[in-house]
C-alpha cells in the first residue's frame, strides 16, 4: 500500500477574502492575518510530528487553517489535546515575538480575533476540537459527538443573531455559511466516524491501562482510552468478545 503525503489545499473563501483585500486597500492586514496563521498551523504541525501523527491535508482558509490527520481515533487524549492546543500557543509566541518588528496596532488586533475565534466551540474550529477531547475525558465517544455538535450550534446560531442586531458583514457572514456547512457535513458523517472508532478497537489492540464497566450491551457507553467489560444479565464479556459479536451479526445481515 503506498503511503499518503500531504496535501496543501488553499479555500476558495481564501482568494475570496485576498481578493477583497487588494481591490480596498487592506492587502497589508491580509498579509498580518496570514502571517499568524502560518504560525497558528506550525503549532499544530510540529507538535503531531513529534506525536508521529501522519498530516493528510492542511487547508487554508482567511480567518485559520484545518490540519487534518490520517490518524486512528483511539490515539491517546493526552497527545490529540496537545496537537490542538499547540496552535494557539504557537501563535501567541510568534506573536510576543514580532509584535517588536511588526509596528502596526491592527497586528495585536488581528492576533487576538484569530485567536479568539479559533478558539470557539463551533465545528471545526480549534475550540470544538478542545471541547470534544475535555468532553471524552467525562463521556463516552458517543456522547462527546453530540455534545460537541449541538454546543457548536447553538454557539454558531447565538453569533448569527448576535450579527444580524449588530451591523452587516458580507465577508463575516459567508464565514458563518462556511462554518454552517461544516456543521452539517460533521453532522452527517457522525455516525461513520462513530463505526470507525468501534471498527479500530475490534481491529486493534490497544494497551489501554484504565477499564470501565457497561451495564448491558451498549457500544455509545464506550469511551476513549478506556477497556471495557460488558454485563448482560449473569454474562460478562470481554470488550474484544462484544466488538465481535457484534460485527459478526452485522456480517450475517
Amino acid at each position: 500500500m503506498k503511503e499518503k503525503h500531504m496535501t496543501i489545499q488553499i479555500h476558495l473563501l481564501f482568494y475570496v477574502f485576498m481578493i477583497a483585500s487588494m481591490v480596498t486597500g487592506y492587502f497589508k492586514d491580509f498579509s498580518m492575518i496570514m502571517i499568524l496563521i502560518f504560525i497558528h498551523e506550525c503549532g499544530h504541525i510540529l507538535m503531531s510530528s513529534f506525536f508521529h501523527w501522519k498530516i493528510e491535508k492542511i487547508i487554508i482558509l482567511p480567518f485559520g487553517g484545518l490540519t487534518l490527520f490520517h490518524e486512528s481515533l483511539n490515539r491517546p487524549l493526552k497527545e490529540e489535546l496537545m496537537i490542538v492546543l499547540a496552535g494557539p500557543m504557537m501563535q501567541v509566541i510568534g506573536y510576543l515575538i514580532l509584535k517588536n518588528w511588526i509596528c502596526d496596532s491592527m497586528f495585536s488586533f488581528y492576533h487576538y480575533f484569530i485567536l479568539g475565534f479559533n478558539l470557539l466551540p463551533i465545528v471545526p474550529l480549534d475550540g470544538s476540537k478542545i471541547l470534544q477531547v475535555l468532553g471524552n475525558y467525562i463521556v463516552s465517544f458517543y456522547e462527546s459527538q453530540i455534545l460537541t455538535l449541538w454546543f457548536s450550534l447553538l454557539t454558531l446560531l447565538g453569533l448569527f443573531f448576535y450579527c444580524l442586531t449588530y451591523s452587516f458583514n458580507f465577508i463575516l457572514y459567508l464565514t458563518f455559511f462556511f462554518l454552517g456547512l461544516e456543521w452539517i457535513k460533521e453532522l452527517k458523517r457522525r455516525r461513520f466516524v462513530f463505526s470507525k472508532f468501534l471498527l479500530e478497537r475490534y481491529q486493534n489492540y490497544y494497551p489501554f491501562k484504565k477499564y470501565k464497566t457497561i451495564f448491558k450491551e451498549n457500544a455509545k457507553k464506550m469511551k476513549r482510552d478506556y477497556r471495557h467489560v460488558f454485563y448482560q444479565g449473569k454474562k460478562c464479556y470481554s470488550e474484544r468478545e462484544f466488538l465481535h459479536r457484534m460485527f459478526d451479526f452485522k456480517r450475517k445481515l
